[in-house]
């Protein structure tokens, strides 16, 4: 769930994971900060959260506060590789409740905004040039994915059929799926997993990266 602001007080967004208890605020324009603190805190105690990760790109906000991870953002040209027994079937409204289950055990233990709900899967789901699916090896659902044109948004793999050698082929087969010459994405530094699986497939930290750190606020 998140919430999303541009007003008198600045551009920000609150994602909201609610599971476990867990929020990041990503301040895109910060105009008064202590309106921005006030509504974070206020959004915290209206969910019952426990702990809340605020970042900005420029640090004047928050960087006097303990650091506790940052996203950066990667790119890779499109590679365009011939891979076999991988397909896909596209999330539709009878199938995202099955979506968000299988992403959110998917990620629950990931801090970098990837619980979705409702709102995000309807966002994808009507959204141009966009594709929100289930990635599939030899017809079984192995993860979910979001591509949107030269973003790919998500990707994850569900725990039973991870250590099988099948995430990078089923990364080159998503990616297959944008008609853009050149892929990015962004991937926070507690995910390691993740960021050794896309410097396998040719991804490179971007020479124009705006990283966000992220603080710690509650």
């Amino acid at each position: 769930m998140k919430k999303e602001y541009n007003d008198n007080n600045g551009k920000y967004t609150i994602y909201i994971e609610k599971e476990i208890l867990t929020m990041n605020v990503v301040v895109d324009e910060c105009k008064n900060k202590e309106e921005i603190l006030n509504e974070i805190n206020k959004v915290a105690d209206e969910y019952n959260i426990e702990n809340v990760k605020v970042g900005d790109h420029t640090e004047t906000i928050f960087g006097n506060r303990k650091e506790d991870y940052q996203i950066n953002r990667y790119v890779v040209s499109n590679p365009k590789k011939n891979i076999k027994d991988y397909s896909h079937e596209k999330v539709s409204e009878g199938s995202a409740k099955l979506y968000i289950r299988i992403t959110n055990e998917a990620t629950k233990n990931i801090d970098n905004m990837t619980y979705v709900d409702n709102d995000e899967v309807n966002e994808y789901l009507n959204k141009d040039n966009a594709i929100i699916g289930f990635i599939k090896y030899k017809e079984n659902i192995i993860g979910t994915f979001i591509i949107d044109d030269a973003c790919l948004e998500s990707f994850c793999l569900r725990k039973e059929y991870r250590g099988k050698k099948l995430a990078l082929n089923a990364l080159y087969y998503i990616m297959n799926l944008s008609n853009s010459e050149g892929i990015y994405l962004f991937c926070s530094t507690r995910n390691e997993v993740a960021m050794n699986l896309y410097k396998k497939a040719g991804f490179q930290l971007s020479v124009e990266n705006k990283t966000n750190k992220f603080y710690i606020l509650r």
